[in-house]
């Protein structure tokens, strides 16, 4: 179509690469205001006025508009995207390219990503978490099947709209695999934390490319973590060529075995290795067990450091923290074994004598860039004694984002304290999983400014997930007053949730919840914090 750029009407401001709300593209669609940028593009809302209808218009970055490879490569985005029809799919309207703008319109999906969900909540639950897979895996199946290979699967380009559906959205570095190849020899596309191992040896690609990625997509849903991350993008990527990833249960305890193979046979290093196709997994899915096992853990016999919270996804080159404003996740502490038990390393049972040393044990976590925590032996563990409680001198409901604001079953609070599990408190309960909000919680003052390390809830509610917050300040009325969390939900195992973190002084501790479980509310009987 002929392209007409009209600017808008006087007195509107400019926006990305030029072009500002107001503007009139190709005759008919009006953009009213940028929703996303990425690498590549700046996704605009438009209305496309010959339709009547919204629509969402990817504009290229005037400086890649000019490198002709580029363009090349965004305009077979459109051609080989717009053949795919399919519920899980963003669907493809219209391109042009005149005057410097290249744009292709594409569906307005209204919701968010799969990113911004893990960044605010951490890990699903399992029947979630298969729920999404299966939406992805759809996707993939038809496009697959269609001949295009979507190379960059990660939570940032899968859409959760409002209406329920999911969709995968950005093939802007997919390719038709019968087209012409339009990289270089060796070039590597896709982000790193997601790239198949084949992708780094900047081999051949096929469906199973994508296979990995949905492995790894997977496994940080279940996990909170992908299964290989480093301080660098290349570091990153190398890794998988040179080791296996733990398996997901050593992260999320009490995951089925069914569930556990379906995520490792997607990562398996070698593409043979890996599912046949995308109907295959949608097979395996069907019959995966998604509920988690009561685990009982052994207790870990010494202070741990808190892990590093899970990077939001980037451009290509780009390695950063998690959304400002979003709830970090946070790594679990390793396994460490009771005393005298075998220890577990990767996917191998080691007596534990080899692992002491002149009563000093190093654990090297590659996979979470977690380096070195000292472990100490046995002796010296039964001369700290265990950890203390320390005292709690209020408890209440924290919902900043509740109507009315700050209400939770504020009569029920103090049952949360009382030293009787027979009595509790509990959220109200939701019409889903998700909360509608951020999140909800309990609010704990202490007495003085004690050192704290850890919170245990006892509670009946299975599946929930929720972050801890611990500051020697008084604390604001909203959650931006309390930083960043300190620690993750860790374990669930018989009627107790565990948060380890790093000792601090507090003089006040927040309990967080962010996703409910299949009751669809969280009841709290008893909460206890110690010194570590």
């Amino acid at each position: 179509m002929t392209a007409v750029t009209t600017p808008p009407p006087a007195g509107l401001p400019g926006g990305p690469d030029g072009l500002g709300p107001g503007w009139y593209l190709a005759g008919r669609y009006r953009l009213w205001r940028p929703v996303a940028s990425g690498g590549m593009a700046t996704v605009w809302e438009a209305e496309d006025e010959v339709l009547t209808r919204p629509v969402a218009v990817k504009v290229l970055h005037a400086h890649l508009a000019a490198d002709e490879s580029f363009v090349t490569r965004f305009r077979a985005e459109a051609i080989s995207a717009a053949r795919l029809a399919h519920p899980s799919i963003v669907s493809i309207y219209d391109t042009w390219s005149e005057d410097g703008v290249e744009a292709i319109v594409m569906e307005l999906v209204r919701g968010t990503t799969l990113r911004h969900l893990l960044d605010q909540r951490g890990p699903l639950e399992p029947a979630e978490a298969v729920t999404i897979a299966n939406h992805i895996v759809a996707a993939l199946e038809a496009a697959h099947r269609g001949g295009i290979v979507h190379r960059d699967i990660k939570p940032a380009n899968v859409l959760l709209s409002t209406d329920g559906r999911v969709l995968v959205t950005d093939f802007g570095i997919a390719k038709a695999v019968e087209g012409a190849d339009l990289t270089t020899e060796r070039t590597m596309l896709g982000t790193a934390k997601y790239l198949a191992p084949e992708q780094v040896d900047g081999a051949a690609v096929d469906g199973r490319t994508d296979l990995y990625a949905l492995g790894v997509v997977l496994y940080e849903m279940l996990c909170g973590q992908v299964p290989f991350r480093a301080d660098t993008e290349a570091a990153t990527a190398l890794a998988r060529l040179h080791r296996l990833p733990d398996p997901p249960g050593e992260h999320r305890p009490g995951l089925s075995r069914s569930l556990e193979t379906i995520v490792m046979r997607c990562l398996a290093r070698e593409p043979g290795d890996r599912y046949a196709d995308a109907a295959a997994v949608l097979s395996a899915l069907a019959t995966a067990d998604t509920n988690l096992e009561p685990v009982q853990r052994a207790p870990v016999p010494t202070r741990l450091p808190t892990g590093a919270a899970v990077d939001g996804d980037r451009a290509p080159v780009a390695v950063g923290p998690a959304a400002t404003g979003a709830a970090a996740s946070v790594e679990p502490s390793p396994r460490v074994p009771a005393p005298g038990g075998p220890a577990t390393v990767g996917a191998r049972r080691v007596p534990s004598g080899r692992l002491v040393l002149a009563g000093l044990v190093v654990i090297a976590l590659g996979v979470a860039g977690i380096l070195a925590f000292g472990v100490l032996d046995r002796e010296t563990v039964a001369d700290q004694g265990p950890p203390q409680p320390v005292a709690i001198v209020a408890a209440a409901a924290f919902d900043p984002l509740g109507t009315p604001k700050g209400e939770e079953h504020n009569d029920q609070v103090g049952l949360s304290i009382d030293a009787d599990p027979s009595t509790a408190w509990t959220t109200e309960t939701y019409r889903s999983g998700s909360l509608g909000k951020a999140g909800v919680g309990l609010s704990f003052r202490l007495e003085g400014s004690p050192t704290v390390g850890s919170v245990t809830v006892q509670t009946p509610s299975p599946g929930w997930s929720a972050s801890v917050y611990a500051i020697d300040d008084d604390p604001g009325a909203d959650l931006a007053s309390w930083g960043e969390p300190v620690g993750g939900l860790e374990t669930v195992a018989r009627g107790r949730a565990v948060f380890r973190f790093g000792p601090r002084p507090a003089g006040a501790v927040l309990l967080w919840i962010t996703g409910l479980g299949g009751d669809r509310r969280v009841v709290v009987s008893e909460v206890v914090i110690t010194d570590a």
